[in-house]
């Protein structure tokens, strides 16, 4: 009878065990949030991989989970989820969704994102916009992608024609003989430098006699200026009396040369005398 007592409250204390860890388990599966109060979100493209239960997310941050999903009556193309959030989540009315993957598992949720720069969200009147995620971004660009490299690849092939490739190859041998060139054509550059640097010395010293040069004609020419004013302080006084006996001078040669100009005989003969006056020995009446 004891065994079998013990055996019973044995087997008690297992289901006990039990049920105290799936309650655990269900607590930590549904995330102890407190309060939730429902949002509804809308998708325009495929959510696949989301189902109920999948996780809610706000800055890496897990506030709710998905409870329903499913087709919108009102407009069929669209997607309809509602989500359980937190009550102690404030969304403004620039909240957007985007749907994402779990690493490698491919487990799907939904991140929140939302600056709240804006007034509150309605929830009881507006939805939350789920927009594409990164993948579905790519896949929905993929196609025109492709199509682009497959121009690409077009252009390329008619590029490369046989002539083109010739042209290419002879390129190639005319860049390979520059290349060969290249080393005797980097020492005439360095002599060419060194010729530089050595007519840039030269240059250097002519400028520096020519500013010599430069230095001593003015000098000189302040000598000469000391030289002409002390010439014209000595000389001037004497000067002005024998320009103006040179002045006198030249007006009888001027006048001299006049009369001779008029009467030339005057020169051999001398001045012609004069006719005499009434009264006068040898007067002629006319």
């Amino acid at each position: 009878m004891e065994s079998k007592a013990h055996a019973f409250w044995a087997g008690l204390f297992v289901l006990g065990l039990l049920a105290v860890l799936a309650g655990v388990a269900v607590w930590l599966t549904q995330g102890h949030t407190g309060a939730r109060q429902d949002y509804t979100l809308i998708a325009t493209d495929s959510v696949t991989g989301l189902n109920r239960e999948a996780h809610v997310l706000y800055r890496g941050i897990r506030v709710g989970k998905i409870t329903a999903l499913g087709l919108d009556p009102q407009q069929p193309q669209r997607v309809k989820l509602t989500a359980a959030l937190s009550r102690d989540l404030v969304l403004s009315q620039r909240v957007f969704a985007k749907l994402g993957t779990q690493g490698l598992t491919g487990v799907a949720y939904v991140e929140l994102f939302d600056r709240g720069d804006a007034p509150p969200l309605d929830r009881l009147h507006a939805a939350i916009p789920l927009k594409p995620s990164a993948w579905q971004e790519l896949n929905a660009q993929l196609p025109e992608t492709l199509a682009t490299l497959r121009q690409v690849g077009q252009n390329l092939n008619a590029t490369l024609n046989a002539d083109n490739r010739a042209q290419f190859a002879a390129l190639l041998v005319q860049l390979n003989a520059v290349a060969a060139r290249l080393p005797a054509l980097s020492q005439r550059a360095e002599a060419t430098l060194a010729e530089t640097e050595r007519l840039l010395k030269d240059l250097r010293g002519l400028s520096q006699a020519a500013r010599t040069t430069t230095q001593q004609v003015g000098t000189a020419a302040a000598q000469v200026g000391q030289s002409s004013a002390a010439l014209t302080q000595s000389a001037l006084p004497e000067l002005v009396p024998l320009l103006a006996d040179l002045r006198r001078t030249t007006q009888a040669l001027d006048a001299v040369l006049q009369q001779q100009a008029h009467n030339p005989q005057q020169l051999l003969f001398g001045d012609p005398r004069e006719a005499p006056g009434p009264g006068e020995a040898g007067f002629a009446p006319r």
